[in-house]
């Protein structure tokens, strides 16, 4: 007998699609407690910033009074090796903070887990590729066999 699952339970596991989520949603999970945390400390960055949304009314004024630019975004975490993507770690819904104190030290920006955009990681992965086999292929023009 195959394994049934409630539509309760595989929707609140699945991932909202960036474009999907309202104003009001984007903004509470932004401002939750949960996302003043970096999701993924270390040898990773956030890149690109597709599907830019420009917020307005009382959700950009929320975004304000916490610190934060009325803009959301969206971008993919990539696990980079010297500032060049390397593998993808996920899509978030990123809003940058005004100003930092101390900027080597102080978090950047707030976000949240979306559905991944695969658009996105070919495109960012592609320039990572021909950032890495530019300077190999030169050097295999160039060097004598």
């Amino acid at each position: 007998m195959p394994k049934r699952f409630s539509p309760a339970t595989v929707d609140s596991t699945a991932l909202r699609n960036f474009k999907t989520i309202s104003d009001s949603e984007m903004v509470d999970a932004i401002l939750d407690e949960r996302t003043k945390d970096d999701p993924c400390p270390g040898f990773s960055t956030f890149i690109g910033t597709t599907a830019k949304r420009c917020l307005r009314g009382a959700n950009s004024e929320r975004l304000a009074e916490n610190g934060l630019v009325p803009n959301v975004y969206l971008a993919i975490r990539w696990w980079c090796l010297l500032f060049i993507p390397i593998f993808p770690l996920g899509a978030y819904a990123v809003s940058d903070y005004k100003s930092l104190k101390r900027p080597f030290s102080d978090p950047h920006s707030r976000a949240f887990p979306v559905a991944m955009d695969w658009r996105q990681v070919r495109l960012q992965g592609a320039i990572g590729i021909a950032i890495l086999a530019i300077p190999l292929l030169i050097g295999l023009w160039v060097s004598p066999l």
